[in-house]
Protein backbone atom coordinates (compact mmCIF):
# COMPACT_ATOMS: atom_id res chain seq x y z
CA UNK A 1 0.00 0.00 0.00
CA UNK A 2 2.58 2.42 0.82
CA UNK A 3 4.24 2.39 -3.07
CA UNK A 4 0.53 3.47 -4.10
CA UNK A 5 0.69 6.36 -1.89
CA UNK A 6 4.32 7.35 -2.33
CA UNK A 7 4.72 6.33 -5.48
CA UNK A 8 6.42 3.29 -7.26
CA UNK A 9 9.84 4.87 -8.01
CA UNK A 10 10.34 5.00 -4.33
CA UNK A 11 9.73 1.30 -3.40
CA UNK A 12 12.06 0.28 -6.30
CA UNK A 13 14.39 2.73 -4.34
CA UNK A 14 14.34 0.42 -1.50
CA UNK A 15 14.08 -2.78 -3.62
CA UNK A 16 17.09 -1.91 -5.72
CA UNK A 17 15.76 -0.46 -8.26
CA UNK A 18 13.86 -1.89 -11.75
CA UNK A 19 15.81 -4.78 -13.33
CA UNK A 20 16.13 -3.76 -17.22
CA UNK A 21 14.61 -7.01 -19.06
CA UNK A 22 16.77 -8.07 -22.43
CA UNK A 23 13.55 -9.21 -24.26
CA UNK A 24 12.08 -5.72 -24.42
CA UNK A 25 15.79 -3.84 -26.54
CA UNK A 26 14.70 -0.28 -27.75
CA UNK A 27 16.99 1.27 -30.68
CA UNK A 28 18.12 4.34 -29.61
CA UNK A 29 20.82 5.98 -30.64
CA UNK A 30 21.78 6.54 -26.69
CA UNK A 31 21.97 3.02 -25.60
CA UNK A 32 24.59 1.96 -23.24
CA UNK A 33 25.97 -1.48 -22.82
CA UNK A 34 25.08 -2.23 -19.48
CA UNK A 35 21.80 -0.35 -17.67
CA UNK A 36 21.72 1.42 -14.62
CA UNK A 37 19.82 0.69 -11.38
CA UNK A 38 17.76 3.32 -9.56
CA UNK A 39 19.70 3.73 -5.70
CA UNK A 40 18.21 7.31 -4.61
CA UNK A 41 15.82 9.16 -6.81
CA UNK A 42 16.45 12.15 -4.53
CA UNK A 43 19.92 12.05 -6.39
CA UNK A 44 20.32 14.16 -9.65
CA UNK A 45 21.46 10.91 -10.84
CA UNK A 46 18.80 8.25 -9.56
CA UNK A 47 16.39 11.12 -10.43
CA UNK A 48 17.46 10.99 -13.67
CA UNK A 49 17.49 7.54 -14.19
CA UNK A 50 14.14 6.53 -13.08
CA UNK A 51 12.78 9.47 -15.52
CA UNK A 52 14.61 7.55 -18.44
CA UNK A 53 13.03 4.51 -17.10
CA UNK A 54 9.83 6.41 -17.49
CA UNK A 55 10.75 8.15 -20.73
CA UNK A 56 11.53 4.57 -22.54
CA UNK A 57 8.29 2.64 -21.19
CA UNK A 58 6.39 5.74 -22.87
CA UNK A 59 8.11 5.42 -26.02
CA UNK A 60 7.24 1.66 -26.49
CA UNK A 61 4.05 2.15 -25.12
CA UNK A 62 2.81 4.87 -27.70
CA UNK A 63 4.56 2.47 -30.61
CA UNK A 64 2.52 -0.66 -29.51
CA UNK A 65 -0.64 1.24 -29.15
CA UNK A 66 -0.32 3.29 -32.61
CA UNK A 67 0.16 0.05 -34.35
CA UNK A 68 -2.69 -1.44 -32.79
CA UNK A 69 -5.50 0.71 -32.05
CA UNK A 70 -8.46 1.85 -34.14
CA UNK A 71 -9.26 5.01 -32.31
CA UNK A 72 -7.37 7.75 -34.23
CA UNK A 73 -7.41 10.64 -30.36
CA UNK A 74 -5.91 7.75 -28.79
CA UNK A 75 -3.57 7.40 -31.80
CA UNK A 76 -3.13 10.95 -32.25
CA UNK A 77 -2.60 11.04 -28.28
CA UNK A 78 0.34 8.64 -28.40
CA UNK A 79 1.93 10.81 -31.21
CA UNK A 80 2.41 13.65 -29.07
CA UNK A 81 3.60 11.56 -26.14
CA UNK A 82 5.85 10.10 -27.92
CA UNK A 83 7.41 13.24 -29.85
CA UNK A 84 7.82 14.84 -26.16
CA UNK A 85 9.45 11.92 -24.22
CA UNK A 86 12.27 11.64 -27.06
CA UNK A 87 12.68 14.95 -26.09
CA UNK A 88 12.46 14.69 -22.33
CA UNK A 89 14.67 11.35 -22.99
CA UNK A 90 17.43 13.35 -25.08
CA UNK A 91 17.85 16.03 -22.37
CA UNK A 92 17.89 13.90 -19.67
CA UNK A 93 20.31 11.88 -21.36
CA UNK A 94 22.39 14.89 -21.60
CA UNK A 95 22.30 15.95 -18.21
CA UNK A 96 22.87 12.03 -16.91
CA UNK A 97 26.16 12.64 -19.23
CA UNK A 98 27.25 15.91 -17.99
CA UNK A 99 27.06 14.54 -14.59
CA UNK A 100 29.53 11.65 -15.68
CA UNK A 101 28.05 8.62 -13.80
CA UNK A 102 25.36 6.48 -14.55
CA UNK A 103 24.64 5.48 -18.27
CA UNK A 104 21.43 5.84 -19.94
CA UNK A 105 19.15 2.91 -19.62
CA UNK A 106 18.77 1.32 -23.24
CA UNK A 107 15.61 -1.01 -22.31
CA UNK A 108 12.92 -1.48 -20.35
CA UNK A 109 12.66 -2.24 -16.40
CA UNK A 110 10.87 -4.98 -15.76
CA UNK A 111 7.83 -3.99 -14.31
CA UNK A 112 7.55 -1.40 -17.85
CA UNK A 113 8.45 -4.22 -19.86
CA UNK A 114 4.93 -6.07 -18.42
CA UNK A 115 3.33 -3.74 -18.78
CA UNK A 116 3.94 -3.24 -22.82
CA UNK A 117 3.74 -6.58 -22.75
CA UNK A 118 0.24 -6.89 -21.49
CA UNK A 119 -0.34 -4.05 -23.96
CA UNK A 120 0.20 -6.16 -26.96
CA UNK A 121 -1.50 -9.29 -25.55
CA UNK A 122 -4.48 -7.38 -24.78
CA UNK A 123 -8.21 -7.94 -26.53
CA UNK A 124 -8.60 -5.33 -29.15
CA UNK A 125 -11.85 -4.04 -27.36
CA UNK A 126 -9.81 -4.01 -24.12
CA UNK A 127 -6.35 -2.50 -25.25
CA UNK A 128 -7.10 0.91 -25.36
CA UNK A 129 -8.24 1.62 -21.95
CA UNK A 130 -5.70 -0.65 -20.82
CA UNK A 131 -3.21 1.88 -22.29
CA UNK A 132 -5.22 4.63 -20.43
CA UNK A 133 -4.86 2.61 -17.42
CA UNK A 134 -1.36 2.36 -18.07
CA UNK A 135 -0.75 5.61 -19.00
CA UNK A 136 -2.56 7.23 -15.85
CA UNK A 137 -0.48 4.89 -13.12
CA UNK A 138 2.71 5.71 -15.28
CA UNK A 139 1.84 9.69 -15.29
CA UNK A 140 1.41 9.84 -12.15
CA UNK A 141 4.25 8.29 -10.42
CA UNK A 142 6.54 10.34 -13.25
CA UNK A 143 4.64 13.82 -12.15
CA UNK A 144 5.59 12.56 -8.10
CA UNK A 145 8.85 11.72 -9.50
CA UNK A 146 9.45 15.52 -11.14
CA UNK A 147 7.81 17.30 -8.61
CA UNK A 148 9.57 15.72 -5.94
CA UNK A 149 13.14 15.99 -6.97
CA UNK A 150 12.20 19.77 -8.45
CA UNK A 151 11.37 20.43 -4.53
CA UNK A 152 14.83 19.58 -3.11
CA UNK A 153 17.34 20.23 -6.30
CA UNK A 154 20.42 21.89 -6.32
CA UNK A 155 21.23 22.57 -9.64
CA UNK A 156 18.97 25.51 -11.53
CA UNK A 157 19.00 23.35 -14.38
CA UNK A 158 17.71 20.53 -12.96
CA UNK A 159 15.19 21.58 -10.83
CA UNK A 160 13.80 23.72 -13.92
CA UNK A 161 13.43 20.48 -16.22
CA UNK A 162 11.77 18.67 -13.17
CA UNK A 163 9.24 21.11 -12.96
CA UNK A 164 8.42 21.38 -16.81
CA UNK A 165 8.47 17.69 -16.92
CA UNK A 166 6.11 17.26 -13.82
CA UNK A 167 3.84 20.07 -15.54
CA UNK A 168 3.78 17.78 -18.65
CA UNK A 169 3.20 14.91 -16.90
CA UNK A 170 -0.22 17.23 -15.37
CA UNK A 171 -1.34 18.30 -19.19
CA UNK A 172 -0.75 14.55 -20.43
CA UNK A 173 -3.01 13.24 -17.47
CA UNK A 174 -5.43 15.61 -18.49
CA UNK A 175 -6.07 14.76 -22.22
CA UNK A 176 -5.73 11.15 -20.43
CA UNK A 177 -8.88 11.66 -18.64
CA UNK A 178 -10.20 13.17 -21.78
CA UNK A 179 -10.06 10.81 -23.69
CA UNK A 180 -11.91 8.45 -21.02
CA UNK A 181 -9.20 7.71 -18.39
CA UNK A 182 -11.41 9.76 -16.12
CA UNK A 183 -13.34 6.46 -15.64
CA UNK A 184 -10.43 4.48 -15.39
CA UNK A 185 -8.09 4.04 -11.61
CA UNK A 186 -4.30 3.68 -11.84
CA UNK A 187 -3.13 0.21 -11.95
CA UNK A 188 -1.68 -1.87 -8.87
CA UNK A 189 1.63 -1.44 -8.24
Amino acid sequence: MACAVVGVAACEQKNGGPEPVDAVPLETPMAATADPVIKDVHTPEGYLVAACYDDLYVLAAAKAIKARSPDPEIRALATLLETQHVQSLAIQSTFLADLGGAAVPSRLSARHAAYVADLEAAAPRERDRLWLAQQITVLLESSLLHTTFSLHADDPRLKSHAQAASLSAQNHLDEIRRLGGDKLRPLAA
